[in-house]
């Protein structure tokens, strides 16, 4: 699947999504400048920003209406018209542009030290955003179910195989563009050119890019293609314009409304995060409330219902996959549910006390960018800066937790709330935290972009660097010279794959189900039989139930592959068998 949607050639993989995003980028800027000439006044300056997240939002309601229809062979046909009107829009009003280049000059190449420090970490950062796809949760869930509905539609998805799928919101709608643009790294970019435009808009915040640059997680942001960064921003923003009053007319009530829909459009669980600030925004206006639950309705219709829609119509639950007992009672999403909540949580390992160190600091080699730093722990415990953004961020931190979630990802919102209201002073430690940061990141990005184009030459051979870092590729090349057609299961796959064929079977399901049926060899066997598996990979044969009866027919080798090169990814041999008599359950 993987060969037939992107492109092999490291330029094209990467141009072309940069190509579209600067098209949507200026004429998000454009689209302000013709309504600011027509006197409309909207959301101050920040009207360009306004429109770049509505592109995203008209673009996912069309993908979804298209879905529900059976047509996704039309998202290719709307796809060239769209880019065709962008095209032709920029190019009647080539001359705002021609006028604008000497602006545009003046901010990137005229600023003070620290804002061109800045453009430097971003430059840096950019080389890393359009590397090769490579993180396991893109290759095995977002960008695999893009790429696998562009290909075949939702129609005959098979839901309990691909049972990760469930949880597709409008985040893996929005990257339909990367089949489209030959480009594995769409979301990468998306996540950073958001940052961009953020930045365009609210320059004068130096301090705030500063934290968050310094922030070890934001290269986890901008190297994935989940679009966390993107939705975050966009939740940041939304704070903005209700913290600082500046939504003041109807019409700027009803973006408003569809914006935070929007947002919580991208993953079902954003309703813990952008729930706190609807009902803050409604006190705020409690004047207007009926308009806001009116608008509030039209916009459910745009943003959340077609997602809903596609997960009942589709597969019987519209909150797939929790709560499935109440339409299905599929064991597989009653324990992928729970896999979900519990995962690197609290609710398994709540005696463990390094999990609670884990938003502020990392504490090993593979959690180096998986923290949001020490400034996190500086702000969160800042009484006045809490005060002054009412607590919200404290409150989005409680409703986390309370889902037994423990990740530092998951308060990203809170952090940059927190980063952004925060009256920095030049005191010794928080000066010296920030620096030691801003090192930390510096260096880890430059060494990374250093062993990626220049060790792994991934400019002439992106094979090359994804073998090194990208999930499950090395295995996929492993798996293939195997030449079995029957259906395998391979223990040294924990989760399926973009890259890995469809005869072969990894452990996730096995795993999730392991945690509400403790009888893990029944686990297996029932797996062996209802998916009609023949041959088993794995390293050591007596971890299998011992009423299988194997043949050991060949060996391979196989690794995990991880973005960090600080650890050496060591191969392991695993072994081949061919499952002779099942005497299970006879």
């Amino acid at each position: 699947m993987y060969e037939i949607s992107y492109s092999p050639n490291f330029a094209t993989n990467f141009v072309t999504s940069s190509l579209f995003l600067i098209l949507i980028l200026c004429n998000s800027f454009l689209i302000s400048s013709i309504i600011q000439k027509k006197n409309i006044k909207l959301f101050s300056d920040y009207l360009p920003i306004v429109i770049f997240f509505l592109f995203f939002l008209f673009f996912s309601f069309v993908f979804n209406l298209l879905l529900i229809f059976y047509s996704n062979k039309l998202i290719i046909s709307f796809f060239y018209f769209t880019l065709g009107l962008l095209i032709f829009l920029s190019l009647i009003n080539f001359k705002y542009f021609t006028n604008n280049i000497k602006k545009i000059n003046l901010f990137f190449f005229e600023k003070d030290k620290s804002t061109k420090f800045i453009l430097l970490v971003l430059f840096i950062f950019y080389l890393i955003t359009i590397l090769p796809i490579s993180d396991a949760d893109s290759l095995a869930l977002h960008q695999y179910f893009a790429t696998y509905i562009f290909e075949n539609g939702l129609a005959n998805l098979d839901i309990i195989k691909y049972f990760e799928f469930s949880l597709f919101t409008n985040s893996e709608i929005l990257l339909l563009f990367s089949p489209m643009l030959k480009s594995d790294n769409f979301g990468s970019q998306l996540n950073f050119f958001t940052l961009i435009i953020f930045f365009i808009l609210f320059s004068q915040k130096k301090n705030f890019f500063l934290f968050l640059v310094s922030c070890p997680l934001i290269i986890f942001f901008i190297s994935t293609q989940k679009l966390q960064l993107f939705f975050s921003i966009l939740f940041l923003f939304l704070f903005i314009l209700v913290h600082k009053k500046l939504i003041k007319n109807k019409i700027e009530i009803f973006f408003f409304t569809l914006l935070i829909l929007f947002y919580i459009s991208g993953k079902l669980s954003y309703i813990l995060i952008g729930g706190p600030l609807f009902i803050y925004f409604l006190i705020l206006n409690k004047q207007n409330y009926k308009f806001i639950i009116f608008t509030s309705f039209i916009s459910f219709l745009f943003t959340l219902f077609p997602i809903l829609f596609l997960k009942s119509y589709y597969f019987g639950n519209p909150f797939l996959p929790f709560f499935d007992t109440y339409f299905n009672d599929r064991s597989i999403m009653d324990a992928f549910s729970l896999s979900v909540r519990s995962s690197e949580g609290w609710l398994f390992n709540f005696k463990d006390f390094k999990i609670f160190t884990k938003p502020f600091v990392p504490l090993t080699l593979s959690g180096l960018s998986g923290s949001l730093g020490l400034i996190f722990l500086i702000t969160l415990f800042n009484i006045s800066l809490m005060r002054s953004v009412y607590f919200l961020p404290l409150i989005i931190i409680i409703l986390v937790l309370s889902t037994g979630q423990i990740l530092p990802r998951y308060y990203f919102e809170a952090f940059l709330i927190l980063i952004f209201f925060y009256n920095f002073k030049d005191t010794k430690f928080v000066k010296y935290a920030l620096f030691l940061q801003l090192f930390a990141i510096l260096s880890l990005s430059i060494s990374f972009v250093f062993v990626a184009y220049i060790n792994e030459n991934v400019l002439m051979n992106k094979s090359k660097y994804m073998n090194r870092f990208s999930y499950s590729y090395f295995n996929s090349i492993e798996l293939e010279k195997l030449n079995i057609s029957e259906n395998i299961l391979a223990f040294s796959l924990d989760r399926n794959s973009i890259f890995i064929e469809e005869n072969f079977y990894p452990t996730r399901y096995i795993n999730s189900m392991n945690l509400i049926n403790k009888n893990k060899n029944k686990n297996i066997i029932n797996y062996i039989k209802e998916n009609s598996i023949k041959y088993i990979i794995i390293r050591d044969i007596q971890k299998i139930p011992k009423c299988l009866s194997a043949l050991k027919v060949d060996e391979i080798y196989q690794k995990k592959s991880i973005r960090n090169f600080l650890i050496k990814n060591k191969k392991n041999k695993f072994n081949v068998y061919k499952i002779n008599n099942n005497r299970c359950g006879t």
